[in-house]
């Protein structure tokens, strides 16, 4: 588990965490240790960590790519690794699920749903740009984010891959890590029965903040596209497609945000203004534009709950 000055949230998350250790230990006969790698050089998770039984290493690189990887190292005498944030809370059974899943398909990643906890206050526009596309169990993807993901070690290995450095403040070395394991033969498996739930900070409930994540959403997507493509000309053939999805996506977002706006659907237009900015963003990463959304949670002092 990833964390950097959330004490909160990850004393929720490791508590629900544990149990589900527990349970796992009973039902499967499997080992389960918690690793929780601090982002912060002064370790001040250490002290909730240790609490919960878990072993806590800090790691000094800012981002998340060396957070990642550092704990693709100190996991390396393992047979998985289970990757969660550090504001989620796993559901009963959910470690048990992305275990059975493994066994059963043998793929080389697991991942499974994250339901965001919206407060009763909540407009419609912003629950609406927390519903998250549906997954049928079993599903194939070619890539997938680790904030709930099982990484099965030998197939990590086999395929050689890292998460890139270069993403580690912009985001996107999830998705450029699973699609470079899927390229390298491995298999990525929906579960749709390891649910966890995101709580969600006031700064999440902005609707600018959903927009500019939207926006660097596309960026991420573009910079992923071209950092995997393997030749110079799939390069170019890519550029040309991002640039002409994200000029679509502009137009057709922003005229489907206008008639939502008009007809008072606050849904459609929050998923109409989400394609215009993501489409911007495919422009704007095309251009060399980054986005270094995650370097503010360094220059933050410690909180409570972070954002």
């Amino acid at each position: 588990m990833p964390t950097l000055h959330r004490p909160v949230t990850l004393d929720a998350a490791l508590r629900a965490v544990r149990a589900e250790a527990v349970r796992c230990a009973a039902d499967r006969g499997v080992d389960v240790d918690l690793l929780v790698v601090d982002n912060d050089p002064a370790g001040s998770a250490g002290t909730v960590a240790r609490a919960h039984g878990a072993r806590h290493v800090t790691e000094p690189v800012p981002g998340l790519s060396a957070v990642r990887n550092r704990a693709l190292d100190e996991a390396a005498a393992h047979d998985l690794l289970v990757f969660l944030d550090d504001d989620e809370v796993p559901e009963p059974g959910w470690l048990v699920a992305l275990l059975d899943t493994h066994r059963a398909t043998g793929a080389a990643a697991v991942a499974g749903p994250v339901r965001t906890l919206l407060p009763p206050g909540a407009d419609d526009w912003v629950r609406a740009s927390y519903v998250r596309p549906a997954r049928v169990g079993g599903q194939r993807m070619a890539a997938a984010a680790t904030n709930n993901l099982l990484l099965d070690l030998a197939a990590v290995r086999a395929a050689g891959v890292r998460f890139d450095p270069a993403l580690g403040l912009t985001g996107g070395e999830d998705t450029q890590f699973t699609s470079d394991l899927v390229r390298a033969g491995g298999t990525i498996r929906w579960c749709a029965g390891a649910r966890v739930v995101e709580s969600v900070g006031p700064a999440r409930l902005d609707r600018r903040w959903i927009l500019r994540r939207a926006f660097r959403s596309g960026v991420t997507e573009a910079v992923v596209a071209l950092r995997t493509a393997p030749t110079l000309p799939a390069r170019g053939g890519r550029g040309v497609l991002l640039a002409a999805g994200g000029v679509a996506r502009m137009l057709v977002g922003t005229g489907l945000h206008v008639v939502a706006h008009l007809r008072r659907s606050p849904g459609r237009s929050a998923r109409a203004a989400r394609m215009a900015a993501r489409g911007a963003g495919h422009l704007a990463g095309l251009v060399g534009h980054r986005q270094e959304e995650y370097a503010h949670r360094h220059r933050l002092a410690p909180q409570g709950v972070g954002v």
